[in-house]
């Protein structure tokens, strides 16, 4: 099967008349991954490019999704362990969390190699930070972001999952809420209900499901924007 990469804006808005914007990859509800072309707030998906995707993370750099037995890059695939994947992008290479098996990779030019960590709790989301990897980690309800060594580097607090956590703070269910909380202190609301997950879906941004329903948010800051997506018929 072949992955086709778009070229993603970072929450742009202007763009050149001639030009598709692409602002990055969606799974849909029937689990096909597929390109999602426009401008916030109206825009249209493309055609299916690959089947039985549990999770993906794209950049403008990289898409890497995840298959039952497989990582999905361009038109290769790597094999992986079973199950879905979290994903952090690093550039053109990539750490993935496997929950099932409970195993920590670094992958690069489709070669996935193990790397020790010492968490305890249920990891959520993980993100690079200056080539190491920090996860968001639920212990007894709360929410700590810690680094591979165990080392806490602060809480999320009042934080429900879904949680991803991005460049510069995170993003949250809280409640009937989906929160901005940026690493100053300061956060943004949205009133969404039913927050199932979130998906890196390009540059800036985010991948929503919520039931029936799936959202695109632009993360990038002062450009927040949430809009729904179109969903083809099952």
């Amino acid at each position: 099967m072949r992955i086709l990469i778009a070229v993603f804006g970072i929450c742009a808005y202007a763009q050149p008349a001639l030009e598709r914007p692409g602002l990055g990859m969606i799974v849909d509800a029937n689990g096909a991954l597929r390109p999602v072309y426009g401008i916030a707030g109206s825009v249209t998906l493309g055609d299916p490019i690959a089947a039985g995707v549990l999770s993906t993370a794209c950049s403008r750099k990289l898409c890497l999704s995840k298959t039952a037995t497989s990582i999905l890059w361009g038109d290769q695939e790597t094999a992986a362990p079973p199950g879905p994947a979290l994903f952090a992008l690093d550039g053109n290479r990539a750490f993935v969390y496997f929950p099932q098996s409970n195993q920590l990779m670094r992958w690069h030019d489709g070669v996935l190699k193990p790397m020790d960590f010492d968490i305890g709790g249920e990891i959520l989301s993980l993100r690079a930070a200056h080539g190491r990897v920090e996860f968001a980690v639920r212990r007894d309800g709360e929410v700590w972001i810690v680094r591979g060594d165990g080392a806490v580097l602060g809480a999320l607090t009042g934080a429900g999952a879904p949680v991803m956590l991005l460049k510069d703070g995170a993003l949250f269910k809280a409640g009937d809420a989906l929160i901005v909380r940026r690493d100053d202190g300061t956060e943004l609301s949205f009133d969404l209900t039913g927050v199932e997950s979130l998906l890196p879906m390009g540059a800036g941004y985010v991948q929503i499901r919520a039931g029936a329903a799936a959202y695109a948010l632009c993360v990038e800051p002062e450009r927040e924007q949430l809009f729904v997506l179109p969903e083809p018929l099952p």
